[in-house]
């Protein structure tokens, strides 16, 4: 239902990863967080043929299941990170919870922006150029599985003259 033969027999990740495991059939559905979206799908191999009428009810019954025990989780994850991200504002320290695109998701009260660090298109960054290619390598070494190198904390400065910032990259 959703790819024709023609697209299979051109698509590289079905055709070099699929087919070699003797994937043919899969069912897909979505199960939405809170911020972003998980899809779980179900491969069945071509000795166990295409899904049928009664397997799809199976999916459809327990979906809702599957479902809820997602949301939670990321009501789990979210709570997990938010408690830190206070716990952080307690100690008069800013913290900042980013997305593995570098995407700001959430912030405590002692994050200001403006003089020095900058949000731009949602994404944390420096005003100096040198600062903010530092920073965006420290970042992007966490995102898409990277493990970052240690760097040590980072400083930005801070055109006013303030002390500069100091800022620590962890990956969660």
């Amino acid at each position: 239902d959703d790819f024709t033969p023609t697209e299979i027999a051109h698509d590289a990740y079905y055709q070099e990863f699929l087919a070699p495991l003797e994937v043919r059939w899969h069912a897909t559905a979505e199960l939405p967080g809170l911020d972003e979206r998980l899809v779980i799908s179900f491969k069945r191999s071509a000795r166990q043929g295409p899904f049928e009428r009664d397997d799809v009810g199976t999916l459809n019954r327990v979906l809702p299941h599957l479902r809820a025990a997602a949301r939670q989780a990321a009501i789990v994850m979210r709570s997990h990170f938010e408690g830190e991200l206070e716990a952080f504002s307690r100690l008069h320290r800013g913290a900042l919870w980013l997305d593995e695109s570098g995407r700001i998701i959430a912030m405590n009260d002692r994050v200001v922006f403006g003089d020095g660090l900058v949000c731009e298109g949602g994404r944390l960054s420096a005003a100096s150029s040198t600062d903010r290619h530092a920073l965006a390598r420290a970042v992007g070494g966490c995102s898409s599985g990277g493990v970052p190198a240690p760097t040590g904390p980072l400083v930005v400065r801070r055109p006013s003259g303030k002390r500069p910032y100091v800022i620590d990259v962890i990956k969660v």
